[in-house]
Order: C-alpha cells, then structure tokens, then sequence
C-alpha cells in the first residue's frame, strides 16, 4: 500500500515556519534566507514531500509566471499567395485572429494551390499534427478542390465562394443590405440608383457556386419596385468602358451602387463629379456605402467552429447553419444629400472599395 502523501502544511510543522514560507524556499526565491530554503529543502527530501502539479499549475496561471502557453490551432485555408490583397480576406482574417486569441486558441493560414499544396497533402498535414477545425477564406480560385476538408474536418467557410452545401457558414448579410442601400439613397434625395457589378468569370464563378452579385441583383431588384416604382433600370455587367458608358447615357442613373472596382476607378478618372455609394467601405469610412462590418464576419466564424468543437458529440443528420451578419450605412462623402430636380452634386471618387475577393 502506498504511504500518503506528505502535505506542505505537515512540512511547515515540521520545520517550524509557515506554509508559504515552505512555498516560497521549495521554489529556491531569494526572499528566504539560504540557510532557511537549504534546511527545509532537506526536510522535503527527507519526508519524501512531491508539489501537487495541478497545484503547481493554477499558481502559475494565477500569477502570470508559466513562460509558455499551449494554444490548439484553428487552421485558415486561401486557396491563392495572393489572398492577402483581398480587402475582405484580410479583414475576415483579422477578427478570426482576434477572437481565436480571446478564446486561447491561434489562427495559422495555410494556402492550397495546385503546383505548392494540394488539399490532399494538406488534409494529411492537419491530421498529423492533430489540427480538428478548418476556416475556409472566400474562394480565390475555385480550380482548387477543397471538399475534401469537410470529410476530415469541422469546417466553417467564411462567404459563399464555397461549394459543397453540407458546411456550416458566416457570410456579410448582402440581400438586406442592398436594401438598405436603396433605403438610405432614397432619403438622400436619389430617383434614379442604378446598380453595376462585375462581369461574371468562368473561372472565378463556375456553375453551382452562390455570387455574392446574385444577392446583391436579387434585393435591389425586389426593393426598388418598393422604393422606386417608376424605375426600370436595367443592372448592368460591363465587360469594357464602351458598355459602362453606353448604358450611363441610356438609362441616366442620378447615383451609382458599385460593386466593381474597375468601374469605379474608371467613373473617378471621366465622371469624376458623379455620386457612388460603395457595396463595401471597410476600408475608407470616407465612402458613401455599405460597411459590411467584416471584422464580426471572423470573429462570428471563429465562435461557431469552437462551439463545434467543445461538442463531444456530432449528429450528422444536423442541417447546417448559416449565420449573416448585419451591415450598417456610412454616410461618407461621395453621395451627398441631394433635393428633387438638383443636379448630381459634386462628389470626388478617387477611392475605391469592394466587397468579397
């Protein structure tokens, strides 16, 4: 049968001190006389005294002394080098890292490509180093397959630019802030909003993938027949200046809503006088526009793919979930208010803003 264990207060007895007296000479501080820490040292060893680790443990949380922290990693997938150049990215990636940190846990990106990182060597990556939770960044290239990660990992993508339809999500809520939008431009005296997105590519948006243009067309679209119903402005998709341009002429929109960033460099550089609200000013509260509030799109990512992960149980017959988040109006300079039958203000559009990669 084992002896019991020798407890500190039945070694300060022993040694003729107080508890913390023993505490503090058993971890060699100054503050106790050498002679003091040498003698009750050898009485430990005599009476066979070990600290109690978890003991050990919460005095070194409580005092702030534990040199090293363990943080489990939340694993960040980009599917481009390049993914840092996307406003949205980076902002996604900043709240991720942000909460991650609050709850202990680090955020490290990994970029999967197809001449550098396949998803398949990646996936074995995780594994080994006993990675469970997966944040997918909005698909740069979606010539990169990464369905592979949902059958390995709980994964969370932030976005729609996400095929498989069987994850969890957090995505900027577009439908009701094109609403929003046209709301706002309304009180601002606008008739006639016209709304331009980008052209469409087949790489960047194959078949079976959710546009985020789609969102934004869909409620501007459904709303203005409630704020505008006079208004009959087709939406358009320029592919060159010509189209852009032609359609300016032909439909005489009194204020833009942007989602292309090469239109509106292109308005700033030969309309320089003309209003834009901007889908996304993140980046410039200067803009007229929607701030998508990005940062909270991490931040909610992150505390989603947590509480998954706390679950000692998966139910695979869950539906899964997609959490938007709410935008706000920032009233900026480059629409301002107009009255009725006033010409289209002055306003200077040399900055640009955007709303997913």
């Amino acid at each position: 049968m084992q002896a019991p264990r020798t407890s500190m207060n039945q070694l300060a007895k022993a040694a003729g001190v107080s508890v913390s007296t023993v505490s503090r000479a058993l971890r060699s501080q100054p503050s106790i006389p050498e002679a003091t820490r040498h003698r009750i040292q050898q009485l430990a060893e005599k009476f066979g005294y070990r600290p109690d680790p978890m003991l050990n443990a919460l005095y070194s949380y409580r005092k702030g002394v534990t040199k090293t922290e363990y943080r489990p990693t939340i694993a960040m997938v980009a599917t481009s080098s390049d993914w840092k150049e996307s406003l949205a990215c980076r902002l996604y990636h900043e709240g991720a890292r942000r909460r991650a940190e609050d709850l202990g846990y680090q955020v490290e990106v990994f970029v999967v490509e197809a001449r550098k990182l396949s998803c398949q060597r990646l996936t074995g990556i995780l594994e080994t180093r006993s990675i469970r939770g997966v944040l997918t960044l909005p698909i740069l290239d979606v010539s990169v397959n990464l369905e592979l990660l949902p059958q390995h990992f709980l994964v969370v993508a932030l976005g729609y630019k996400f095929q498989s339809a069987h994850i969890n999500r957090v995505s900027i809520d577009h439908f009701s802030a094109m609403g929003q939008a046209l709301e706002q431009l309304a009180a601002l005296g606008y008739r006639r909003p016209g709304l331009v997105l980008r052209s469409e590519s087949p790489r960047l948006a194959p078949s079976g993938v959710t546009h985020v243009g789609k969102l934004w067309e869909g409620s501007y679209l459904a709303e203005r027949t409630r704020l505008f119903p006079d208004l009959d402005l087709p939406v358009i998709k320029p592919t060159n200046a010509h189209q852009l341009e032609h359609w300016l002429e032909q439909s005489s929109p009194d204020v833009l809503i942007s989602q292309d960033l090469k239109v509106t460099r292109w308005m700033a550089e030969h309309h320089a006088r003309f209003p834009i609200a901007y889908t996304m000013v993140d980046d410039d509260t200067t803009l007229t526009g929607i701030h998508q509030n990005s940062l909270q799109v991490g931040r909610r990512a992150v505390d989603l793919l947590v509480a998954d992960l706390y679950r000692t149980e998966t139910d695979s017959a869950t539906a899964p979930v997609t959490l938007l988040v709410g935008t706000t109006w920032n009233a900026g300079s480059t629409a301002p208010h107009r009255t009725t039958g006033q010409a289209a203000p002055a306003s200077s559009n040399d900055q640009t803003g955007h709303d997913d990669p």
